[in-house]
């Protein structure tokens, strides 16, 4: 958790290999500051968690979840978590056995990050001059969140190249939308209008952004870029981007406002969204790196709360 402040708090659930418990607890405090940020910026009521699982060390996976679900009921409510990368809908069920306070609606929840990002790019729509129905936009991770963006970018018109880890599920889906698909490491170098990272954090270092064939850099995957060297070469470039958590958003919006809040209507939430990418933009654009524009407006709205 990295909001002490907050009477709740919100996050998902990772499962991944990691190399040890030090790279697993660094990813995990890195991730919960990420959902503060994103919390902050979406205007819902919580701060940000986030919990990790080490995949290499589960022996019994479906014990694992339900004490898991254990763990997070213990915390009476002050912990709202989902699904997140490398967690099977199977799994939050095993969660949900034991906790009220999972969401497991995955469909639902990824359809809420499909309009934050899809909100995010026609904001850059607007400060580029170009519609999205004229690009060319490279997904990258086709589970449940990428397919949810790739088709409602599929529905504005965009042209689509699709790469994945698992290359069937990535010929899948570009069949379904009569996209492009290119085989896993070949987005990068590929002619684009957008990159959209939807799978794995830290999917570009400095490295891949020089050699990156796009002007723009908007995606629904954690902490995009890898470190600050990164984010220095997004602004030599003056390429566009709009940070991960404004368009990856929607989930936490829709949870939060939902769980949390009690409301059943969302549009002021996006509406405000919509606001606040263009003021990171504005901010950032070709000046200073966009993740840490972010971070500034998130703190300036913090300190006025006080």
């Amino acid at each position: 958790m990295d909001d002490d402040d907050a009477a709740h708090v919100a996050g998902g659930i990772r499962t991944w290999s990691y190399p040890s418990d030090d790279d697993a607890r660094d990813d995990a405090r890195d991730l919960a500051r990420a959902m503060t940020i994103k919390c902050t910026l979406g205007g819902v009521a919580a701060g940000g968690a986030k919990t990790v699982v080490r995949a290499s060390r589960l022996r019994d996976r479906e014990a694992a979840f339900r004490v898991l679900g254990e763990r997070i009921e213990a915390l009476g409510g002050r912990y709202l978590c989902a699904g997140d990368l490398g967690t099977n809908r199977e799994d939050l069920a095993r969660v949900q056995r034991t906790t009220r306070w999972v969401r497991t609606d995955e469909d639902v929840l990824a359809a809420c990050v499909a309009r934050s990002v899809t909100v995010s790019m026609e904001v850059l729509a607007e400060r580029r001059g170009t519609p999205i129905d004229a690009w060319r936009v490279g997904v990258r991770g086709c589970g449940a969140i990428g397919s949810a963006v790739a088709r409602a970018l599929h529905a504005l018109g965009a042209r689509l190249v699709l790469e994945d880890l698992d290359a069937t599920r990535a010929r899948t889906l570009a069949d379904e939308l009569d996209a492009e698909f290119v085989e896993c490491g070949a987005l990068n170098a590929t002619a684009l209008d957008v990159i959209c990272p939807c799978g794995a954090s830290r999917d570009l270092d400095a490295d891949a952004i020089e050699r990156l064939n796009a002007w723009g850099i908007c995606g629904a995957a954690n902490n995009i870029l890898t470190d600050d060297a990164a984010a220095s070469a997004v602004v030599a470039r003056k390429l566009w981007h709009v940070p991960d958590v404004i368009a990856s958003s929607g989930a936490v919006i829709r949870g939060v406002a939902e769980t949390l809040m009690g409301l059943d209507d969302f549009d002021a939430l996006f509406d405000a969204l919509r606001a606040t990418a263009t003021e990171v933009l504005d901010r950032s654009h070709a000046k200073h790196p966009a993740d840490a524009v972010a971070v500034e407006i998130a703190d300036e709205r913090r300190r006025s709360r006080v």
